[in-house]
């Protein structure tokens, strides 16, 4: 609603009024990771009975349809919506009209609100005397509520106590150790990892996969299949990756990076206090065993090839 950050993306800008959008809501469904917003974004989806207050702005037709590729991008599509227009900005007379409008498909929220993205909201809305609005906005109105509290599994089953652990990447060389010191410390372990072939690399060295461990399969790229996972764990122990020699292969990012949020997002909506997140050698030295003394622990170290498997 911000006057200065509308005209900022599309320059012809020029508030006209306030209005209402009828039978929509406002939330936060789609998450931003850079590099002006952290968290989530507004949106709007449409809702019997609600309604979300705004700015209505006149803009140059080809301004909006350059705006068409680049949401289209973020998967936003346009459509034409009935909006409830004031004449005057804090006038009582209202007037329906059509008007333009981005709305995602799909949502994929709610998400905490990105904190400066809030803070715009809330300054646009003060702008136009929305004051009701901003008001609403900074108490949390549209915001997801926190996750319910859950006690740390210690606290949960007491020090100590067994737990039921998820272990990703478990038919690794780290995952398989993983399983057995879990197994053998009486915890219930769910094994996970991309195939059941996946065990056949280090079979014939380490055996087959461990009998007592729950044994689940799934792309972890896969945000469902991830919550499905994590679904009834009280801890979790990542120790999946993904490399390649190929800088064009889009396995390792979607493994070792969307994977890898995956888990933490599933786990905290799950109420999981704690996640083992483990690194590898293989960051720092291709194809080696052997580590040069000191520098495993030096995180200025970065591997000399440029591998993307080091981000």
């Amino acid at each position: 609603m911000s006057t200065a950050h509308t005209v900022a993306h599309c320059p012809s800008a020029r508030a006209v009024t306030t209005a209402t959008l009828l039978n929509y809501q406002l939330g936060f469904g789609r998450l931003s990771t850079g590099p002006l917003f952290v968290g989530g974004i507004s949106t709007v989806s449409p809702e019997a009975g609600g309604a979300v207050e705004g700015v209505l702005f006149r803009v140059q037709r080809h301004e909006l349809e350059a705006w068409d590729s680049d949401y289209a991008e973020d998967r936003y599509v346009r459509r034409t919506v009935q909006l409830l227009a004031r004449r005057g900005a804090r006038g009582n007379d209202t007037y329906l009209t059509q008007a333009e409008l981005y709305v995602p498909e799909p949502v994929e929220g709610p998400f905490p609100p990105a904190g400066n993205y809030l803070e715009l909201m809330v300054a646009g809305a003060r702008e136009h005397h929305l004051d009701d609005h901003a008001d609403a906005l900074l108490a949390g109105a549209f915001s997801p509520p926190p996750p319910p509290e859950r006690p740390t599994a210690q606290a949960a089953h007491g020090d100590g106590a067994p737990m039921r652990v998820l272990v990703c990447g478990a038919a690794g060389f780290a995952g398989r150790a993983v399983c057995a010191e879990l197994l053998a410390a009486g915890h219930t372990v769910r094994a996970w990892d991309y195939a059941p072939d996946s065990w056949d690399t280090l079979t014939a060295s380490d055996g087959p996969p461990p009998a007592e461990a729950e044994l689940i399969y799934g792309d972890i790229a896969d945000f469902d299949v991830a919550a499905a996972a994590v679904a009834g764990c009280e801890a979790v122990v990542h120790v999946t990756v993904s490399f390649s020699a190929d800088e064009r292969d889009p396995t390792p990012f979607l493994t070792n990076l969307k994977g890898l949020w995956n888990i933490l997002e599933n786990a905290r909506l799950a109420g999981i206090r704690r996640v083992v997140h483990m690194g590898s050698a293989h960051v720092l030295f291709p194809g080696s065993s052997t580590l040069p003394e000191g520098h495993f622990q030096s995180a200025e170290v970065r591997r000399p090839d440029g591998s993307l498997y080091q981000v």
